[in-house]
């Protein structure tokens, strides 16, 4: 479960964008019911900010009565509104022919949409209408009108309540082999012709959809050196900085010494495009300037970023600057106020710091680094054993080969600290993917590095062998190995920028009835680990097993229960649900009129009440129930943050949601509400446990 507090607000957006979408849609649904016509001719209107209900307008011209669209269009042409007269006038044109609009007037239709086109002083939402139905079109002399509007600066970009427009850009993207070749000569007139054709071929350029064009690349390159050879327009990301940043989907090596004029000369975020395009590029050349740029670019997460990896991809980092780096990051991500300060993120001090903390959050895909790190952890680790911690945790994320390989040889050592096991245990298949010999290597050689190794490979044969096994140590160090993994308190001493690109493994499970007999096991630290993780575990079988001390004949299976919430269960009719009183309940049926789903605050066994709010908390959820099936951590209620447990109950699902809005509370955090679905269990996308 991630705390990023990035993430957190990420998800407190999500939860208000859906609030607002909601109140507004059911507005839009009843305005749906009405008949096309008469909502287009009535709501047809510009707010302010956009037209509204221009959709409707255009699919009854498109596709609606011909005589209702002529009429509204008419009537639209009439408006006060300019933009729902340039509208109508460009619905006209475009469906003339199935309007039965005659050559002439159609025209004449062209004509006024043309002036709207010029008129620098028409607002920009009927500018662009003008010119996409223009260009939708085959006329006359329409290549001259176009190239003509290329010294209309008011057309570099339009804006129009929440809207902005290229309108020129159009015709380019619809027909780059065209016009390229006709654009790139017209660079060499300066002024406002350069301006706006410098504008488009840069969108061009950066558009991702488009395929890369080198003659585009080229043609722009003067550009990187000339900052003023076209005037500047004031937004944010520019024309210019698109063009930059496309160069990284082409190998035009002479833009090299433009691009490190950039970073060089610029102190703004165009330094940092090129800075990434330079590490794309992969050239010594580039460093000096990227060591020197870093330092002015240590406020702007994503402009520093782009130093320090570029840095990187230039070879600038050798292993021994590396560690260097490494260490200046873990020594204060070994103290409480620097961790804070990694997590807040707060901007480094120095460019040191700053490429530590970048190749700790980025990973390592250096074996020579790998080295080097583990090398020095072997002096830290007993003179700062809390630097050395830090120090080592970004190798347990690290994709390389070489990262993995340590951390299955550090499975065997039994002062591996827990954050880092679980560290282990979380990408667990992607290491046993890459590293199956070498676990199974410390599987056979027992011990603790054993029962380890048997929880990375995971399978039940693997984990049955080991709990039925002769070898104490490695069945103690299986359970405990279970056990951590389910203990995310642990991310609390950690820095959450570290993480793995691996799929997140959650938390292991272990067959309850192969551990329960180990609880009469004449090894005592067994029986003991044993105790330990029953009781961790939860539920009612657990306790069952810990209430018979390990003897199979003394088990008493758990009486089945039948759950409901304040009474209601899935199944139940309406008129069942109507004669509960002071019910507080949320009650979804199906079309036959039976309880599908029911959510409150009380839950309860056969009658007697076991859960309730606002007392519950999560651990009491899991004494009872055990270990989820499945946790998702997100929205529990428009922007409170929490998390949500799933369970398989009697072929019902039982979801629990949990407040915890800065993630951090795990099992203390209080339950929020309890659902019981007539479903199978949801496939959701989320943290695996």
């Amino acid at each position: 479960m991630s705390s990023d507090p990035m993430k957190r607000s990420s998800r407190r957006c999500l939860g208000l964008f859906l609030v607002c979408v909601g109140s507004g849609l059911c507005s839009d649904l009843a305005r749906a019911a009405d008949p096309p016509t008469a909502v287009t001719a009535r709501s047809a209107r510009w707010t302010g900010s956009y037209l509204q209900h221009d959709d409707s307008v255009r699919q009854l011209a498109a596709r609606g009565d011909r005589s209702a669209a002529l009429s509204v269009l008419r009537l639209h042409q009439k408006a006060e509104e300019p933009r729902l007269r340039a509208l109508a006038t460009a619905l006209l044109y475009e469906h003339a022919s199935r309007l039965g609009i005659d050559a002439t007037s159609r025209t004449q239709l062209r004509l006024d949409l043309m002036k709207i086109a010029e008129d620098a002083q028409a607002p920009g939402f009927a500018r662009v209408e003008a010119f996409r139905v223009l260009f939708n079109d085959s006329w006359t002399g329409r290549d001259a009108w176009y190239e003509q509007r290329l010294s209309d600066q008011t057309l570099r970009h339009l804006s129009d309540g929440v809207w902005g427009f290229t309108p020129l850009l159009g015709p380019l993207e619809k027909d780059p082999a065209h016009w390229v070749p006709i654009l790139i000569p017209l660079l060499t007139s300066p002024g406002d012709v350069r301006a706006n054709v410098a504008d488009l071929l840069a969108a061009l350029a950066g558009n991702e959809k488009q395929p890369a064009r080198r003659d585009v690349a080229v043609a722009l390159l003067p550009w990187l050196d000339d900052r003023s050879w076209v005037v500047e327009q004031k937004r944010s990301p520019s024309p210019r900085s698109e063009y930059i940043s496309s160069l990284s989907r082409l190998d035009v090596k002479e833009a090299i010494p433009g691009l490190i004029h950039i970073v060089e000369t610029e102190p703004d975020y165009h330094a940092a495009r090129a800075a990434s395009v330079l590490g794309h590029y992969r050239d010594a050349r580039a460093l000096p300037a990227l060591r020197k740029g870093l330092s002015a670019h240590l406020k702007t997460d994503w402009e520093r970023s782009a130093f320090t990896q570029a840095i990187t991809a230039c070879g600038g980092v050798t292993a021994t600057d590396g560690v260097a780096a490494l260490e200046a990051y873990a020594r204060l991500a070994a103290t409480p106020e620097g961790l804070e300060q990694l997590r807040g993120r707060t901007a480094p001090t120095s460019g040191l710091l700053a490429q530590g903390i970048s190749l700790a959050h980025d990973g390592g895909s250096d074996d020579s680094l790998t080295a080097a790190v583990a090398q020095r952890l072997v002096a830290l680790r007993s003179r700062e054993p809390k630097v050395a911690l830090a120090l080592e945790s970004p190798l347990f994320a690290w994709e390389s080969l070489a990262a993995k390989r340590h951390v299955v040889a550090r499975l065997a050592d039994a002062s591996l600290d827990d954050s880092l096991l679980r560290r282990a245990l979380q990408r667990r298949t992607a290491i046993a993917t890459s590293c199956g010999p070498e676990l199974t290597a410390q599987l056979q050689r027992g011990g603790i590095g054993a029962g380890r190794a048997a929880a990375m490979i995971g399978q039940a044969d693997v984990l049955a062998q080991v709990l039925r096994g002769a070898d104490p140590a490695a069945a103690i160090s299986l359970l405990h190995a279970a056990e951590v993994s389910d203990m995310y308190t642990l991310d609390e001493a950690d820095d959450w920028g570290v993480e793995s690109s691996d799929d997140h493994d959650g938390s292991m499970r272990l067959p309850i009835a192969l551990v329960g007999p180990l609880l009469a096991h004449p090894q005592a630290d067994l029986a003991s680990a044993a105790r330990t993780w029953l009781t961790h575990e939860g539920g009612a079988l657990a306790h069952a097993w810990l209430q018979a001390g390990g003897h199979k004949a003394r088990l008493v299976t758990p009486a089945a229960s039948h759950y409901s919430i304040g009474g209601v269960t899935p199944g139940m009719t309406r008129e069942a649900v109507a004669a509960i009183k002071g019910s507080s309940l949320r009650v979804s049926y199906t079309r036959d009129g039976r309880v599908d789903s029911v959510t409150g605050p009380r839950l309860l066994d056969r009658g007697r009440e076991i859960l309730a709010l606002p007392s519950a908390t999560a651990a009491d959820v899991r004494r009872i129930f055990g270990r989820p099936i499945r946790e998702q951590s997100g929205h529990i209620y428009a922007t409170v943050g929490g998390f949500f447990w799933q369970y398989t109950i009697q072929d019902w699902t039982l979801w629990f949601s949990f407040q915890d809005d800065s993630f951090t509370l795990g099992e203390r955090a209080p339950l929020h509400e309890i659902s019981l679905q007539n479903k199978p269990p949801l496939r959701l996308k989320g943290t695996l446990r």
